[in-house]
């Protein structure tokens, strides 16, 4: 087996950098402590990553492509993705979990541990994934305290975001059994971008600007050139949230196409991955993602509709 290979042979852990990858890293070195682990930017990136050594290796949170499965498949095994994104694609050496985050995928392929359960539970939060991880850990310590950790570790490591150095000493500590907020390092970074404002002023864009349609809080950034600093969907989730919306729609772009970025801001029952699917089958260029969460891009002329649409559902 993949665990039985890393315990023998040694092996690392090549992972993104946002707060799934930090928790995927945590999880990993909870069973792995002296293990090393990669941060990387993109799927090309770990490509190159995988292939720049012959040790056993995991890789998490990272979309599995073509070049990807190329590479599970050329080394037998002794490579394995672990993700959740929504893909077409197949390999026997990759596990797609897309009921949970990637540090929740990760936790159970490599058995559940007590530390792995707490911060894997943080990240199915901030992937708005209601698993049964999300709804023990919710039971024994608050799903609002979930909540409050998955945002003190997301806006740590925005402070810095070419800090590895930071990411690998957080998720060591983290796979120690503490909270985000019981690490010192996070807390101060947490609270260094609290008071640096950047996320209080994206908020404050976000309700200048934000319309509430049915259960939808949207913002409509086509066409205009305004800064979120770096927090996009999650400061539209919050300033969604106070005004109870259940879902978020971010829409930018001109010309002839538009992204739309769709969410859930609470419990809703709509499977968003699955809506936007649909919806660009038919009037779009390409989409899909998670329950709750999902990407689109459309042309210009259907964005009105999609608006439409989603309000609809979400009643």
């Amino acid at each position: 087996m993949m665990r039985d290979l890393i315990s023998e042979r040694g092996g690392r852990l090549i992972t993104r950098g946002n707060l799934d990858g930090i928790a995927c890293a945590a999880v990993f070195s909870e069973r792995y402590p002296e293990l090393a682990v990669r941060f990387v930017t993109s799927p090309p990136a770990a490509v190159r990553e995988v292939l720049g050594g012959d040790a056993p290796a995991l890789v998490a949170d990272i979309p599995l492509t073509d070049d990807m499965v190329m590479v599970l498949d050329a080394r037998g095994g002794a490579v394995r993705l672990v993700d959740h994104h929504p893909t077409s694609l197949r390999s026997e050496h990759a596990h797609i979990d897309m009921g949970r985050s990637a540090a929740g995928a990760l936790h159970a392929f490599l058995g559940d541990r007590a530390a792995g359960a707490r911060i894997a539970a943080v990240a199915d939060v901030h992937e708005r994934s209601e698993s049964a991880l999300v709804r023990s850990m919710g039971a024994e310590h608050g799903r609002d305290r979930l909540e409050r950790e998955a945002e003190v570790l997301d806006l740590a490591w925005r402070l810095n975001v070419e800090d590895d150095a930071f990411r690998l000493d957080a998720a060591r500590a983290l796979a120690e059994g503490r909270w985000p907020s019981e690490v010192p390092a996070i807390v101060q970074r947490c609270e260094a971008v609290r008071r640096g404002g950047h996320w209080d002023k994206a908020v404050d864009a976000v309700n200048d600007r934000l319309e509430v349609r049915g259960g939808v809080g949207l913002l409509d950034l086509r066409g205009k050139r305004v800064s979120l600093h770096g927090f996009g969907a999650a400061a539209l989730a919050e300033a969604a949230r106070a005004r109870r919306c259940g879902y978020t729609l971010l829409l930018r772009g001109s010309g002839s196409t538009a992204t739309a970025s769709v969410r859930a801001a609470g419990s809703g029952a709509l499977d968003l991955g699955r809506f936007v699917e649909e919806f660009t089958h038919v009037h779009g260029i390409g989409g899909g993602g998670h329950r709750a969460s999902a990407g689109a891009r459309v042309p210009s002329g259907a964005a009105d509709l999609l608006i439409d649409r989603l309000v609809a559902a979400a009643c």
